[in-house]
Formats: C-alpha cells, structure tokens, sequence
C-alpha cells in the first residue's frame, strides 16, 4: 500500500478522534453548566437518616436525606461527589470519612429545583468526572490535531 493512502487512513482517523473530542467537550460542557446553574437553587435544612458504603468497582458513600418543601416532604440520597480516582484504599478511606462526617440525625443543607423540589442535592455544583471527561475531549482534540500536523510532508524549499 502506498505512503499516501496509508496517510489518509491515518488523517481518518484522526479526524474521528477529533470530532469525538469536541463532542465529549460539548456533551460535558452541558453538564458542568447544569451544574453551575443548580448552585443557585434554593437551600434549605434537611437531616440525615441513611448513611452506607458501597462497594462495587470502588467504594461509594451513600448519604440519604430527607428535608421538606412547601409541607411536602421528600427523601433523597447523595454520593457527595467523591471524586473516584485514586488507590482503591484511598478510596475506600474517603467514603468511610465521608460517612463518617455525615452521620444519622445530622442536619445537611439541601438544595433543591424550585421548578421540582423532588429534585435535590447536598452538592450542587458540577461533578468531578464532568471535568474528567471535559479534559479528556481536550486531550483528544490535542493528539488529534497534533497527529494530524505530524503527517503533513515538510514544505519543500
């Protein structure tokens, strides 16, 4: 096969590694300004009455909630977005503190959609792996566009 078709192959999928960066960017872009966007809800005082470790893949803390809107009450749960990179240990010793610093009865400050108050969180903002999947879009875009210029033919003088 010859040199030009096996850069054109190449330049492809480059090509494809680009455009998947920018939609991962997009999609993720979304996300983070969703998250953004509920830092401004209300807040209200809710209490603890769950707390439990998860063990799957990682380790997750669970913390369920309730608190009440409008004299309706509602129950919900969080992760408390606990970032998941790490060492399995570390992991495992950041969700047992994470329970451990949110223990049955404690109060908790909830936010809540004033649009539907069933919709809350005790984190509002955006989600760590939003901004790890927003880097990494970034990334591909970087090795895409890099491969790309690496394959270009030196200009002739």
């Amino acid at each position: 096969m010859s040199n030009s078709k096996n850069k054109l192959k190449i330049s492809g999928v480059l090509f494809a590694i680009i455009i998947a960066g920018m939609i991962m960017m997009r999609l993720e872009l979304s996300n983070i300004l969703d998250g953004m966007k509920r830092k401004k809800w209300p807040a209200i005082t809710g209490t603890i009455i769950h707390n439990e470790v998860i063990e799957r893949r990682m380790y997750i803390p669970l913390v369920y909630y309730k608190y009440r809107v409008n004299d309706i009450n509602y129950t919900d749960k969080s992760t408390m977005q606990v970032p998941g990179f790490g060492m399995k240990s570390s992991r495992k010793e950041v969700a047992y503190k994470t329970i451990s610093d949110n223990q049955i009865g404690k109060s908790v400050v909830v936010y809540y959609n004033p649009e539907n108050p069933q919709d809350s969180r005790l984190k509002p903002g955006p989600k760590w792996s939003e901004f790890n999947r927003f880097s990494l879009g970034i990334i591909l875009i970087i090795l895409g566009v890099s491969g790309i210029c690496l394959l270009r033919e030196p200009a002739k003088t």
